[in-house]
């Protein structure tokens, strides 16, 4: 009678002991997820997914497994990508992914989910739909009595930077082109003749989005 007892205490020790033990326990700690984005250049936006696992008192999150999943869609639930990673977390719990998304016409929604053993962490953000590429002024005009070196300015707005900017090739002798930031200037080539004039300016946004203006000279 006495060995079972001392028998059973032993393995109910044993029990308890690996259940703390090092290497730790996906499925008792805790599960922490952050997601950041960040507004580059170019239209584009960058996600970064950082989960961290705690394992219980006493025990290291050594080599613990974490999934991070990213789906990518529109408010009707249109998905335009699915990201699936399994990744091993370092000496701190921790794991990262980071996501390079570019702008569309509409807003989209990135719901990264973390998980490993039974735990599960949701995050979402948004990322904000381009607007539409304007100018101001919407037409250009030169007064009839302006010379050669003569400019106008256009400032451009919405769509996605770097912008470019070129006179139809009927008048492009006409004009000299400047690009600077979301200024666009134009300078008048030649002296100002009899006959009213109207080319075309197009401008064009890094994703290939143009808008065209007229320009009124002499």
């Amino acid at each position: 009678m006495i060995r079972k007892i001392v028998g059973r205490f032993l393995f109910a020790a044993l029990v308890v002991a690996g259940s703390g033990g090092c290497g730790g326990n996906n499925t008792n700690g805790s599960l922490a997820l952050t997601v950041t984005p960040s507004n580059l250049t170019g239209g584009n936006y960058n996600v970064l997914a950082l989960a961290v696992y705690t394992p219980p008192l006493g025990s290291v999150p050594t080599n613990i497994p974490i999934t991070l999943t990213a789906h990518i869609h529109n408010l009707s639930g249109t998905l335009s990508s699915v990201d699936t990673q399994k990744l091993n977390a370092d000496t701190t719990g921790a794991v990262s992914k980071s996501y390079n998304i570019a702008q569309s016409t509409e807003t989209l929604y990135v719901d990264v989910t973390a998980s490993t053993g039974g735990l599960s962490r949701v995050s979402s953000i948004t990322i904000p739909a381009l607007s539409s590429l304007t100018t101001t002024p919407t037409v250009v005009s030169f007064p009839s009595t302006a010379v050669a070196g003569s400019t106008q300015s256009v400032t451009v707005t919405g769509g996605t930077p770097p912008y470019s900017a070129s006179i139809d090739a009927t008048h492009a002798g006409d004009f000299r082109v400047g690009v600077n930031g979301t200024t666009i200037t134009l300078t008048k080539l030649n002296n100002s003749g009899l006959t009213a004039i109207q080319a075309q300016l197009t401008i064009t946004d890094n994703n290939g989005n143009s808008v065209v203006i007229s320009v009124g000279y002499n």
